[in-house]
């Protein structure tokens, strides 16, 4: 069987469990499939869950404690089954394979995350352009700077002869990309993830907006400090390579290498700060890989929460 084929067969298989018509022997199929796999075993529980409501209450109902294991699963099987790993335990997530819901006409364009697992560019003129539909090459846009698309990767390069406008790029579910600035620093996107950024940098200092889940690769400048602002904090640094996780309130900051300040804290490499609103902690014992395994095409579960799961998987 070919992937497209496997991939719609069991999100078949997955769609039956949730709505209660799979058989014992498509059971058996789907758990197969996930051994094969995942190398984790499946739990299927006695009795089908009829709503997305009664679903969730099963999932928290059925998370035990137990020692986190390690699960690696890559990013090509998030759209043939939504599987969650919490604490160990395996369940099939809900998510995935319920409709979108439209967007709400009154969330300002940076709030944005396009429903149908594209990619978004919101102008400064307010106007969006679906990324997945442009052509590779240079987008003729009169009003903005010189941007070009090559497959996942939109490049900004700095037009004099243009003014600074703002522009913001979001992933949908599912869906990374890639950013480079005009001023070469690159930005790679989780899913369900935006940046709100300048098309050209004129001023003292660069400035950007993250939510959800980026790395960024700083070009280095002395003379213009680079800053991330998020819901409630600032990261400053003058060329570097981090991680900034702000899916929730609590936001992971990972520096790779060079040197990150946040607040009056300062990072060094392979440490990660952790701002819990408004109060910051270090961890100096950071798996770098756990971290950044997204940016690779796959992510790490080590006993990651619930809430952390669905956003990664959705």
């Amino acid at each position: 069987m070919h992937q497209p084929e496997k991939t719609d067969r069991y999100k078949e298989l997955a769609s039956k469990w949730l709505n209660g018509t799979i058989t014992a022997d498509e059971q058996k199929e789907y758990a197969d499939w996930y051994n094969h796999e995942n190398e984790q075993p499946l739990y299927i529980p006695e009795s089908f869950a009829k709503s997305e409501a009664e679903h969730e209450q099963r999932i928290l109902a059925n998370i035990l404690p137990q020692q986190p294991k390690v699960v690696r699963i890559n990013i090509l099987w998030r759209a043939a089954a939504a599987i969650i790993l919490v604490s160990g335990l395996s369940i099939i997530g809900w998510k995935i394979f319920k409709p979108d819901q439209p967007t709400a006409n009154n969330i300002p364009p940076k709030e944005i995350f396009p429903a149908n697992g594209g990619v978004t560019l919101v102008l400064g003129n307010g106007n969006s352009i679906l990324l997945d539909t442009v052509q590779n090459g240079k987008l003729n846009l009169e009003t903005e700077h010189n941007i070009t698309k090559d497959e996942n990767l939109l490049s900004y390069s700095n037009n004099k002869n243009k003014a600074v406008i703002f522009n913001t790029i979001a992933t949908g579910k599912g869906k990374t990309y890639t950013l480079q600035l005009a001023d070469g620093s690159k930005i790679w996107l989780d899913a369900a993830s935006s940046v709100h950024f300048p098309t050209a940098f004129p001023g003292k200092e660069r400035t950007i907006e993250v939510k959800g889940q980026v790395y960024i690769e700083v070009a280095k400048n002395p003379a213009k400090p680079f800053k991330v602002i998020t819901a409630n904090q600032v990261v400053e640094v003058l060329g570097t390579e981090f991680n900034v996780n702000a899916y929730s309130d609590v936001i992971a900051t990972t520096l790779i290498n060079g040197s990150v300040k946040i607040g009056k804290t300062i990072l060094k490499p392979l440490e990660q700060a952790v701002n819990d609103h408004g109060s910051v902690s270090v961890n100096k014992t950071v798996d770098i890989a756990e971290v950044t395994a997204w940016k690779n095409g796959e992510f790490i579960l080590n006993g990651t929460s619930l809430q952390e799961t669905m956003n990664q998987l959705q």
